[in-house]
């Protein structure tokens, strides 16, 4: 955040998908589900922040993660 509203520190406009899949029986106890986050595999800068002066007014900032993607299984007891 820039409380002084520099253009240095403005953020273009991203976008991010990601999927969820589950199954769950109807007469079981178990589920599992596949999912997949970032599902374009973008690198967006999604944070920045500019550094005070004492430290030489640096950037700071975050980038997307990369495509993750797995199974989670799980059960009722």
């Amino acid at each position: 955040m820039d409380i002084w509203n520099n253009d240095r520190a403005e953020l273009p406009e991203s976008h991010n998908g990601d999927l969820l899949v589950s199954y769950r029986p109807n007469d079981g106890d178990w589920y599992v589900n596949g999912f997949v986050k970032n599902l374009d595999d973008s690198r967006d800068l999604i944070y920045l922040r500019a550094g005070s002066n004492f430290q030489g007014g640096n950037l700071y900032g975050s980038i997307t993660e990369p495509r993750t993607f797995g199974l989670m299984f799980g059960t009722k007891f």
